[in-house]
């Protein structure tokens, strides 16, 4: 005499549905709960509720985090060294609140960040964060210059703000071509939280303007856009209002902040 499987038993005398059938249903019901093993002393309550959680290294991208070990928050005279190499700049308060330049007829100077540029830089994640207000697209007079680059605002291979005739963009040059940019759109006194996100692991440069993550291009040379100095260059031959204005964003800073 052959034995039944124990699973493919009717459940019930009238309930044709098998053991095995009622099993996979409520292992399914199970598993699309959302409040699953969430309740008081429950395995992801407890791991959620941990003072430390232990994940492998390297298993939670820079972009899922609040800051990162490498950044530049642009704030501090002294820490970051501006310099004016040409014309001169205003500080409102450099220890709390960064530092400010208001164009002259022409500006020159440059800051030294607090990390190794391109070869040197180790391969990790490096974020920029700053808030920036820039004026002067009304006029195609005048030319502003905000680089991540090696000695001048203007080489071949560069990480840029920059006005063109009456825009203001993002870009990125390599040996002379821009090869990514984005245009700020930008309107009297435009000010944004900006966030510049060197992605190691997928090895991706991303803008972040406010909350919302404007443009990124991905190449094996993100390195090469890595420096140590921020050197600006400002000119104009009119009376045009043109001005860029850096304060530092702190590290506490709320996700969802715009301006």
């Amino acid at each position: 005499m052959t034995l039944p499987l124990w699973g493919q038993l009717q459940k019930s005398q009238d309930d044709d549905e098998s053991i095995e059938q009622a099993i996979a249903k409520l292992v399914q019901t199970h598993t699309i709960d959302p409040t699953s093993h969430l309740g008081t002393n429950e395995s992801l309550s407890s791991h959620k509720h941990e003072n430390v959680i232990d994940h492998p290294a390297g298993s939670i991208v820079g972009d899922k985090l609040s800051f990162n070990l490498y950044q530049e928050y642009m704030a501090d005279l002294g820490s970051h060294n501006w310099v004016a190499d040409y014309g001169s700049y205003n500080l409102n308060n450099a220890t709390t609140v960064a530092v400010y330049m208001n164009a002259q007829s022409y500006f020159m100077g440059y800051c030294i960040t607090n990390h190794l540029g391109s070869y040197y830089y180790p391969d990790d994640d490096l974020m920029y964060q700053f808030q920036l207000s820039l004026n002067g697209h009304q006029s195609s007079d005048g030319t502003l210059y905000i680089s991540w680059s090696e000695d001048e605002a203007t080489n071949a291979t560069r990480m840029s703000i920059e006005k063109s005739g009456t825009s203001f963009y993002w870009r990125l040059y390599k040996n002379g071509t821009v090869v990514a940019q984005y245009n700020l759109g930008v309107g009297n006194y435009w000010k944004k939280y900006i966030r510049i996100y060197f992605d190691s692991v997928n090895e991706t440069i991303r803008l972040f303007i406010g909350t919302t993550e404007a443009v990124s291009y991905t190449t094996p040379d993100w390195k090469d856009w890595i420096f140590s100095d921020i050197n600006v260059e400002i000119s104009r031959s009119t009376n045009t209002n043109l001005y860029f204005r850096i304060y530092a964003w702190k590290m506490l800073y709320s996700r969802d902040t715009d301006l």
